[in-house]
């Protein structure tokens, strides 16, 4: 498969402030972002490690939307489970449903490992993978592994990672990949600004080809060069928010490598966040409105060249 989604997959409980609960969900950065890409292209799959319950939670969707078991590995008893509180900004905060011992351990067994990259991508690869900075040797392996693959990386930082002190470190792995993903909260921390535009000239100073800033129900920001363009949100029927930016940076990721257009790479991946928004969890049947989310990418493009002049 040419697009290729990593990183983890877990099931999430969303807790709201009156104490009640949404129910279990299947999720993860991976099946979030693998959704994003479906929803456009079947050339996609996940390569991620999942617990042995694995398709007694996912398998239904996986089967409703032809998914490819291909990259998928058994690695532990069970998938991390997650209870997630969200707040207004755009944050949130998690827990362990198993608790913070085993969840953290099982969270461990499921990490993915630089081999498994080396083993599923080529030249012809694009690949998503969020992940933060703390262990270095990983992403020693990872880039080296890259340098010998030759794929394309989308990087979608961890959020623990985006602070000052690991400015520098960033830009070196900037200077070594084609895409970029943060949402704005985490940006201003990192460059140490508080108005988007401090934000944006930040990020253009990273150099990297093409990124994205993420500014939650606004939409986002899509970045090539020194240029950027704002991209408004695609309001449809709200109901959970849990993996829009991962499933919004996958369809960039797509988009951008398809059409290296930023404008209509901004597009589509808010329209693969509007109809995660619609549901808890991934969009449960994407090709039944894969060719809806076409007709609307094609119309919403229409008003951009008018705002933009393209």
């Amino acid at each position: 498969m040419k697009y290729i989604c990593s990183g983890n997959i877990m099931l999430d409980t969303v807790k709201y402030p009156d104490g009640t609960t949404s129910g279990t969900h299947i999720g993860g950065p991976a099946i979030f972002a693998y959704a994003g890409i479906k929803l456009w292209d079947d050339d996609c799959q996940m390569l991620t490690n999942v617990g042995s319950d694995y398709d007694e939670y996912y398998g239904q969707w996986m089967r409703q939307n032809s998914a490819t078991y291909q990259g998928i590995t058994v690695m532990s008893d069970f998938c991390t489970h997650h209870y997630l509180t969200y707040h207004d900004d755009g944050t949130y905060d998690w827990e362990y449903v198993h608790g913070a011992h085993k969840g953290a351990i099982n969270m461990g067994f499921l990490e993915m490992h630089p081999y498994q990259f080396e083993a599923a991508c080529d030249q012809d690869s694009v690949l998503y993978f969020p992940i933060s900075l703390e262990n270095h040797t990983f992403w020693d392996q990872l880039l080296e592994v890259k340098r010998k693959k030759k794929f394309t990386f989308m990087w979608e930082i961890g959020a623990t990672s985006a602070v000052p002190e690991n400015l520098e470190r960033i830009r070196q792995i900037c200077s070594q990949i084609e895409m970029f993903s943060i949402n704005y909260p985490e940006a201003k921390v990192l460059f140490g600004v508080d108005t988007e535009e401090e934000v944006l000239r930040g990020m253009k100073s990273l150099g990297v080809p093409f990124s994205i800033m993420r500014i939650g129900k606004r939409g986002m920001y899509t970045i090539e060069g020194q240029n950027h363009w704002l991209i408004d949100s695609i309001l449809m029927d709200q109901v959970d928010a849990t993996g829009c930016g991962n499933c919004s940076t996958g369809a960039a990721m797509y988009a951008y490598h398809k059409t290296k257009d930023p404008v209509m790479a901004g597009i589509m991946a808010n329209i693969s966040a509007g109809y995660n928004v619609m549901q808890y969890g991934p969009c449960k049947d994407l090709a039944a409105v894969r060719r809806e989310a076409e007709q609307l990418a094609q119309k919403t493009y229409q008003q951009y060249r008018e705002r933009y002049g393209l």
